[in-house]
């Protein structure tokens, strides 16, 4: 009979002491950390400044041929596009901006018959140089600039300025074909 009221103050047993127990080992455990602040919040570095749109200069052209020398002018108060072609040597086009050219400068030039880029230099006067070879596609590049369109420079910070070049009418025609005859000699 003794065993089982044992058995039977079990439950009881167990009923008492497991809140005791669950209050013990409470008390034991290390306390839950405290809550975390939120992290400052680290600003932001500002936005970079957008590029700068570059001024575009609107240019007129003027023409000047001879036996030994085509010249073309695209010209602005504040930038021109030389072009010169000769029996001899290179095709040349020099660009003079208000400001000097990198020293690598890329010449960009877009308009409704066409593009087309070439790599070139500056020089010693603050120009961009750009030598063409004697062939159909530099009459072809020719062609196309006297159309009309826009020539840009890569390569330098802040832009440099876009010279804006009209379509070159009936004296571009003439010119073009001093600088046809020119270079392939016919």
């Amino acid at each position: 009979m003794l065993a089982r009221h044992r058995r039977v103050g079990c439950p009881r047993l167990r009923a008492l002491l497991a809140p005791l127990l669950a209050l013990a080992l409470a008390s034991c455990a290390s306390p839950p950390p405290p809550p975390q602040q939120p992290a400052a919040a680290v600003p932001l570095p500002p936005p970079p400044p957008p590029p700068a749109t570059p001024t575009v200069l609107r240019a007129n052209w003027a023409f000047h041929a001879t036996e030994s020398m085509c010249n073309a002018v695209a010209g602005s108060r504040a930038a021109s596009l030389t072009i010169v072609v000769r029996p001899e040597g290179m095709v040349r086009l020099e660009l003079s901006l208000p400001r000097p050219p990198p020293a690598r400068p890329t010449a960009h030039f877009a308009g409704p018959a066409g593009q087309w880029a070439v790599a070139g230099a500056a020089s010693n006067h603050g120009q961009a140089v750009f030598l063409l070879p004697r062939n159909e596609q530099s009459l072809g590049r020719l062609l196309i600039l006297l159309s009309g369109g826009t020539l840009a420079l890569d390569g330098a910070e802040p832009a440099l300025p876009v010279l804006a070049l009209p379509e070159s009418g009936p004296a571009g025609r003439e010119w073009f074909d001093c600088a046809k005859r020119s270079v392939t000699g016919a």
